[in-house]
């Protein structure tokens, strides 16, 4: 119709194409194993890239998240005497994560609130009930990222006597610190106290304060059995 011819060749006219040889076979197959074999020890020991901008930027950093990789305890608590604070900071998280938890409590004494806050921190998330008093030592400490952060681990122990040092952080000269208690207080019970505000009067904090006291025991069983049912959550 529009002119184009169309002719059909001859079956026999059509060329085979020659069968592979074995051996081109092989090597094809030796190619394609020794690139799969490249890749898997690139990826197994190639640095994984870490995305914050701490590690790709600061040398030192970049050791640590190699160190924490490794899980060299000994070489992460040398890093946490570090004189740059946030290579401290990075290291404790890092034997945090690791595990070595007498390696992390060292640094619970670092002079440096952002080093005592990470310590407290890392400890707070692995707290029992054995590591309460430890814990109730940082809510005095003199700097209220410190006090916070303790708030946090005492808040997250399993055990109803938390609350005997939650409260008391309710009067703490800080509103920062009045804050996360109370925050922390309402999260464990489930409970929403409005009528305390941190930023008022100690003659009204202090009335709800009370309140506050008096509503707590009544959640106990409540707590308990919140718990309980976590616990047993955990262990399966």
């Amino acid at each position: 119709m529009f002119g184009v011819a169309i002719s059909t060749a001859p079956a026999h006219s059509i060329a085979e194409k020659p069968e592979m040889s074995q051996k081109k076979k092989r090597l094809i197959l030796a190619g394609v194993l020794l690139a799969l074999t490249g890749g898997v020890l690139w990826l197994q020991y190639h640095p994984t890239a870490d995305l914050d901008p701490d590690a790709a930027n600061h040398p030192a950093v970049k050791q640590v998240v190699e160190l924490e990789q490794k899980k060299d305890a000994s070489g992460l608590t040398q890093l946490t005497r570090s004189s740059d604070v946030v290579v401290a900071q990075r290291a404790v998280a890092a034997l945090g994560r690791v595990g070595d938890m007498d390696a992390l409590r060292a640094s619970l004494a670092d002079r440096r609130p952002e080093v005592r806050s990470s310590a407290v921190s890392q400890l707070g998330e692995r707290a029992d009930i054995t590591q309460l008093p430890v814990l109730a030592e940082y809510l005095k400490d003199p700097n209220p990222s410190v006090q916070i952060a303790a708030i946090r681990g005492v808040a997250s122990i399993r055990d109803f006597s938390i609350f005997d040092h939650l409260v008391p952080m309710l009067s703490d000269p800080q509103p920062a610190v009045r804050r996360g208690a109370l925050a922390a207080i309402e999260e464990r019970l489930g409970l929403r106290f409005g009528d305390f505000d941190a930023n008022g009067s100690d003659a009204v904090r202090n009335r709800a304060i009370a309140r506050i006291k008096a509503t707590i025991p009544n959640f106990k069983q409540h707590f308990d059995l919140a718990n309980k049912y976590e616990a047993n959550k955990t262990k399966k």
